[in-house]
């Protein structure tokens, strides 16, 4: 469609004199615009809209019905708008996506921003033009995407934001105060975001809020704008009289009868995105009155308040209905007309009349009310508990659907509870029948998605076997499905199974379930605390319920149970011992083993063997870091891999480190060259932390000795907390590696992998002389600058230019002045091709650094023939090339920067040619990643938020690009056109010489894994429930380990109640004063233990041991502790000072 030529000179020309006359504007708007014959509102696209929206917002400001600034509406001064329906009328049919957003935007502040003389009709005006819009839905009501649009806009309109997240702080302050004060906000919000935040700080009407920054004011009229529009972070707040009101469109709609039942209608016809987003507003908006009457007077029968002929009316009137259930008079009154009654009824019939997604809602609604209803018996309860087994069922295979899983769960439980009350044997069998009938246990345990149904479900089922008994029935049950369990691999399952074993005492019956979980437990093993082997897990869970006696007739059962399956060094990251690494799978083997220590005589022999740990000085220092212990830290990744820790800014060390680490080649040159063992050789720290990245077990290692021997001209180690470039750091690393190796047999190590020549020629074009120039490269600068992907940046590295003219070439053989082409192009590859994309540029307008944040692909496989002096020369004349294994490459390492040139964080990706997968290395976290990653992290481009529509620029993306060659050459002379086939994978004769450090650290690593670990935590605090626990082997865990654990929480402190009561008895009181008397204990104890905590619980036992030890212990007591005191220590501080006292005062007691 065109505009007329005077259409455009008109919204060319300013605002304030315009190009066209006030008439001839009016004529033309009237005429023209507000004509569907000329302008039809569903051809309207961007430019054409954008001619309306001058016209429309020039002609109402000149009539004063609006008020406008920087062409944006900021709030309406009249009921009647020239060309409202016009503009409503484009909203909801043009085609072009930008003009609904644009004309939305226009709609909604003329229906929420009025000025404050005509505050008193925004009721009228905003309720008018939703009975218009519900008009309008109802017409058009199987136009799916007109009845979708109209709905959008209502939802806009009244939809509740959510309050603002805590992720940023600004400051604030009234222009009286004299301090400013912190407010929490989320940068995303809006203006009117933050002044509804400020406006609760100050008690005042959000109205009357306005902000000051730099002199520019900010009030309703910038409602819409970003907070990041603020451009600062801190602000002064004005309290002014409002020009302008916010109407919020809520207010008044409750009593919008059309609207509801517009809604409602379209529930009914259930067209998939309609009845989404009217169920969506119906729940935004507040709640409908007429139906709020209805329920809460009860003044009408229950069938025409529930009626089922309409469910989502019928959902929307039960959502009501549950508010009222803790009304207790209100309650008296439903139950009064028979409503829980009617309520059953209802959940009857729903099951066989109403099928789809609103069936799982409804019977849910139902479940809720009558779990705070049901107490009284019933008529037809057979059929009701049928139905609710059936609606269990149905549930568990659709969880998604449900509104409010754990309070669903909540209500089963209390129906659940009444059925059991009123009818016991009935429930217990008509259960039984059903699950035996049915796939309840399968759907809900076995075969489960969402582990919060899951979870919950099992808290149901095993409050019912405990209220109706029947738990042997149902391991009878379950047997049956122990094939499909270990096929789903079903946590849940073994954990029912489990519960149900602890309260079957005959197990005999079970006797080839005990031997087939053996044999399981027996074949499995975890390759990694990250991964967990559910049917391991399952078998010990549930062998550990009971079974003492069959598994103590087992052949060597403490060397299987404490050693194989949790207590022995493993010899590397993929040991088959011990078998249980993940923290729930030992946390059952634990369970099991305290279940075998209900024997003596296996009690006994388990803490001989475990008190080895007692005695182990590893971790029995005074470093802070030892009476802090943790073990919750995985071992290294399931990929293999091992991370780095950044030291403060080091990720660009660690991203490069990584992706060389990952050449076989190359780390083995690296880690078995000879080298000067010295702590400032660079090459000596290389060794080490390629050492650590091979042979650590722990899931990452620090770079800090390598940092400090890696120093700059003037002898400084590296600022650990000032970011580099990584392509600098690169080649710096690369010149240093070659100086440490230049004059060994291996000083070709780095060029043989990443070395090549570029030729720089000059040809001319008058006569037959030409020159060329070599030139070593080990990274290529790529542009990236209005390039869409790698093959537009390499052939701008070689497309060269004509010199000519002023710019002609000299000759040198000629001596005359020539056109010739210059250009540079590849001479020789190397085997490992680094390309550095051009992302960062220096911006002269700004003067500063920027980043080019835009759009560059590159693919996966690389022919690089085009890009080389004799490709570009077969393009030209046809003559040869190398064979084609010399070109071709493949992309195996990407490293990713996210962030702005001044700041950012680097990370890489890696392509594992074993594994045939890409891993992600982030500094410490290392873990595989789909193929889909690759564009979503390393292209770059633009992003678009699929809630608020806005499009930003990824500041994500791939900044160095790690090729190899298919195939190995030698790094040939740029003179010759010979090339040579190469193996990398040489013998280098050395040896790795920090394995050894690394294999003890690693044995140091998996002990404190162990003794540390919650688990064994655990394991000790259950001992002191033991018949006959073993006191002294309890308190020495304590003092060597339990103290030196930096969790300190409830378990912890149940263990130190445990020895307090312990400690009540003399033989134990007296034998716990000669342990802590001890000099070399009580200087570890009290002098080398900086937790102060610890400390004074050390203080409160010895103070309770005192009380019951005998005269003798008291007396032998405070002569060892005087001895130790007084020839030791001179200065006691106050809490040594404090322990001293109740020791010295022994004689006392």
């Amino acid at each position: 469609m065109m505009i007329g030529s005077y259409l455009e000179k008109f919204v060319k020309g300013s605002q304030d004199k315009p190009a066209i006359s006030d008439a001839q504007q009016s004529e033309t708007f009237s005429e023209f615009f507000l004509n569907d014959l000329k302008f039809p509102s569903q051809n309207v696209n961007h430019q054409n809209f954008e001619y309306f929206k001058q016209i429309f917002l020039s002609q109402n400001a000149s009539l004063q019905k609006i008020e406008v600034d920087e062409n944006r509406i900021v709030c309406r001064k009249s009921a009647n708008i020239v060309g409202f329906d016009k503009l409503a009328s484009i909203f909801l049919q043009s085609d072009d996506a930008l003009v609904v957003q644009d004309s939305m935007i226009m709609l909604i502040a003329l229906l929420t921003k009025f000025h404050i003389s005509i505050c008193r009709e925004a009721q009228k005006i905003f309720n008018d033009f939703v009975s218009d819009l519900a008009t309008y839905i109802e017409k058009c009501i199987n136009d799916d995407i007109l009845t979708c649009r109209g709905l959008s806009l209502l939802l806009k309109l009244v939809e509740i934001r959510d309050p603002l997240s805590q992720n940023s702080t600004m400051y604030m302050k009234r222009e009286s105060d004299l301090q400013y004060k912190p407010i929490e906000i989320n940068n995303s919000g809006t203006i009117k975001d933050l002044r509804k935040e400020i406006a609760k700080i100050y008690a005042e009407p959000i109205e009357k809020i306005v902000l000051k920054v730099n002199d520019k004011l900010f009030g309703p009229s910038e409602n819409d704008l970003k907070i990041s529009a603020l451009n600062s972070i801190s602000m002064i707040v004005i309290f002014m009289e409002p020009s302008v009101m916010d109407y919020e469109a809520r207010m008044g709609l409750s009593s919008h009868h059309q609207l509801y039942d517009c809604l409602f209608q379209l529930l009914l016809d259930n067209v998939q995105r309609s009845s989404d987003l009217a169920w969506t507003l119906l729940m935004t908006l507040p709640t409908y009155d007429k139906i709020v009457h209805d329920i809460y007077t009860l003044s009408s029968e229950l069938m025409g308040i529930l009626n089922p002929a309409n469910p989502y009316k019928l959902l929307y009137c039960l959502m009501v209905l549950n508010r009222y259930c803790s009304d207790q008079s209100w309650k008296l009154k439903f139950i009064g007309v028979n409503g829980p009654e009617y309520l059953i009824k209802l959940f009857l019939y729903i099951k066989g009349n109403i099928k789809g997604k609103p069936l799982i809602r409804l019977e849910e609604a139902l479940i809720n009310i009558l779990g705070k209803l049901l107490r009284f018996p019933l008529e037809n309860h057979h059929a009701f508990i049928e139905a609710i087994m059936e609606t269990l069922s149905l549930m568990s295979i659709s969880p998604h659907q449900l509104n409010n899983i754990r309070g669903l769960f909540e209500s089963l439980t209390e129906i659940i509870n009444f059925l059991v009350l009123y009818y016991k044997s009935e429930t217990s069998s008509e259960i039984l029948n059903f699950i035996h009938t049915n796939d309840l246990i399968y759907n809900s345990l076995i075969a489960q998605k969402s582990s919060d149904f899951g979870f919950l479900m099992l808290k149901l089922m095993e409050n019912i076997a405990n209220l109706t008994n029947i738990h042997y029935s149902f391991a009878l049950l379950m047997l049956q499905l122990l094939p499909k369990a270990k096929e789903n691999k079903s946590k849940l399952y073994f954990d029912f199974f489990a519960f149900l074993f602890k309260k079957i005492p005959n197990k005999s019956p079970f006797l080839d379930l005990f031997n087939e979980l053996f044999n399981e437990i027996t074949l499995r093993w975890e390759i990694n605390s990250g991964y967990q082997d559910i049917i391991l897990y399952g078998s010990l869970k549930v062998l550990a319920n009971g079974w003492t006696s069959y598994l103590l007739s087992i052949e060597n059962s403490l060397d299987f149970f404490l050693q194989k399956c949790l207590f022995e060094i493993p010899e590397s990251t993929r040991s088959p011992f011990p078998k249980c690494k993940n923290i729930e799978t030992r946390q059952a083997g634990f369970e099991l083993l305290y279940d075998l220590c209900k024997n003596s005589d296996f009690l006994s022999k388990v803490t001989n063997l475990l008190e080895k740990f007692h005695y182990d000085n590893s971790w029995r220092s005074n470093h802070k870091s030892d009476w802090n212990r943790f073990s919750l830290q995985n071992e290294k990744s399931l990929t293999g891999f091992t991370g780095i820790r950044n030291l403060g800014c080091t990720c660009y060390m660690n991203s490069l480190i990584q992706s060389l680490y990952t050449i076989p080649s190359l780390r083995d040159g690296i880690l078995y060259i000879p080298t000067v063992a010295s702590e400032d050789n660079v090459l000596f720290q290389l060794k080490r932390i390629f050492s650590g990245l091979k042979n650590s077990d722990k899931p990452f290692i620090s770079t800090r000795k390598f940092c400090r021997a890696y120093k700059d001209c003037d002898g400084n180690p590296v600022n650990l907390y000032e970011q580099k470039d990584a392509d600098e750091f690169f080649g710096n690393l690369m010149e240093r590696l070659e100086n440490a190796l230049k004059g060994s047999n291996y000083e070709n190590l780095v060029q043989s992998h990443f070395g090549g020549y570029q030729v720089l020629e000059i040809e001319s074009k008058d006569c037959p002389h030409k020159t060329q120039r070599f030139e070593p490269f080990l990274t290529i600068p790529i542009e990236v600058k209005n390039k869409r992907m790698l093959s537009e940046g390499l052939k701008s590295l070689v497309e060269g230019e004509i010199l000519e003219a002023d710019n002609a070439y000299l000759c040198e053989q000629c001596h005359i002045k020539v056109k010739a082409l210059k250009r540079v192009s590849i001479k020789c590859l190397p085997n490992y091709l680094m390309l550095a994309l051009r992302r960062f540029e220096f911006n002269f307008e700004t003067m500063k650094p920027s980043k080019l944040n835009e759009y560059f692909e590159f693919p996966s496989e690389l022919d690089m023939e085009p890009y080389t002096q004799e490709g570009l020369k077969n393009l030209e004349n046809g003559s040869g090339v190398f064979e084609k294994n010399y070109y071709n490459y493949k992309l195996r390492g990407i490293i990713i920067h996210t962030g702005d040139a001044e700041r950012g964080h680097y990370y890489s990706f890696i392509y594992d040619f074993k594994k045939k997968s890409w891993i992600n290395f982030n500094d410490t976290m290392v873990y595989e990643i789909p193929e889909t990653e690759i564009a979503a992290n390393a292209f770059g481009g633009f992003l678009k938020n699929t809630t608020t529509g806005e499009i930003k620029q990824k500041i994500t993306n791939g900044y160095l690009l790690l090729y190899e060659r298919i195939k190995k050459y030698r790094l040939r002379n740029p003179e010759s056109d010979e090339i040579e086939k190469i193996n990398l994978n040489t013998s280098y004769g050395g040896v790795d010489i920090f394995e050894r450090l690394y294999k003890e650290k690693n044995k140091k690593y998996w002990k404190i894994k162990y003794v540390f670990g919650y688990e064994y935590a655990w394991f000790i605090n259950e001992m002191t429930k033991l018949e006959n626990p073993p006191v002294k082997f309890i308190i020495e865990n304590f003092l060597a380990i339990q103290i030196r654990n930096r969790d300190r929480g409830g378990q912890f402190m149940s263990l130190v109640k445990a020895i307090t009561r312990m400690l009540e008895q003399e033989e134990n009181a007296d034998w716990f004063l000669e342990k802590i008397t001890d000099a070399k204990i009580l200087k570890e104890i009290l002098f080398m233990c900086p937790v102060s905590e610890v400390r004074k619980i050390i203080v409160e036992l010895a103070e309770q041991a005192l009380r019951y030890a005998s005269i003798q212990i008291k007396t032998k007591t405070n002569e060892r502790a005087a001895l130790f005191f007084n020839t030791k220590f001179e200065k006691i501080e106050s809490y040594f000072r404090e322990l001293s006292c109740k020791l010295f005062s022994a004689r006392g007691f």
